[in-house]
């Protein structure tokens, strides 16, 4: 009985060590492995599907992920400034990410923001500091009404302009068609992304 259990186990390892090696040479599926500087960090996988997408605890495994789809990598510890960067699965067999966490928690109150996405596109934040203002109109539509006072009770940090189109493919690329008779909205890069699903906009600010 020994024999056979000890027979297994080496089966066991011999497979494992040969799909490893397999990965390293790039003749799988791609997967990643990441490490970080904060033993105690969160590390989380997530698929940007329309759907909203699964989240993937990563425990310092190997996770593997599907040929050519986008992912968001996530890496999160209190008293950190948290880590999160897209991507997409373009490689074959295991790749290794270092991922460093610096000391802080987000941009100093007061201070403008800048966030770094994918292909050097970067977002401008600018800092809403505690206060309040009044909110809506006593001659507008019903919704709008009646005037009333809106408080910030912590500060926060909202971006300088409207999404752009560029800023916004770098989640996920525009393909609008339009219709006959409707007006076409500009479509540069620099001009805002429109005919944007409200499930879309979501996942982008996730």
């Amino acid at each position: 009985m020994k024999k056979w259990v000890g027979l297994v186990l080496m089966g066991v390892v011999f497979c494992g060590a040969e799909m490893l090696v397999a990965q390293e040479n790039g003749s799988s599926a791609p997967s990643l492995r990441v490490a970080c500087n904060v033993p105690a960090a969160t590390i989380r996988i997530g698929d940007l599907l329309p759907s909203g997408g699964n989240s993937i605890l990563v425990d310092g495994n190997p996770v593997e992920l599907k040929k050519g789809e986008q992912y968001m990598l996530a890496v999160t510890a209190p008293g950190y400034n948290p880590y999160r960067k897209s991507f997409a699965a373009s490689w074959s067999g295991l790749q290794k990410k270092s991922v460093k966490l610096e000391k802080g928690i987000g941009p100093m109150e007061g201070e403008s923001w800048i966030a770094e996405l994918e292909d050097s596109v970067e977002m401008e934040f600018m800092p809403v500091p505690v206060g309040h203002f009044m909110m809506g109109s006593n001659e507008g539509e019903e919704d709008e009404r009646p005037v009333h006072r809106v408080e910030f009770k912590r500060p926060f940090w909202m971006a300088k302009t409207e999404v752009t189109r560029q800023q916004y493919e770098q989640f996920r690329k525009v393909n609008y068609i339009f219709e006959e008779n409707e007006i076409p909205m500009p479509q540069g890069a620099e001009y805002p992304v429109c005919y944007v699903s409200w499930d879309d906009a979501m996942n982008f600010c996730k």
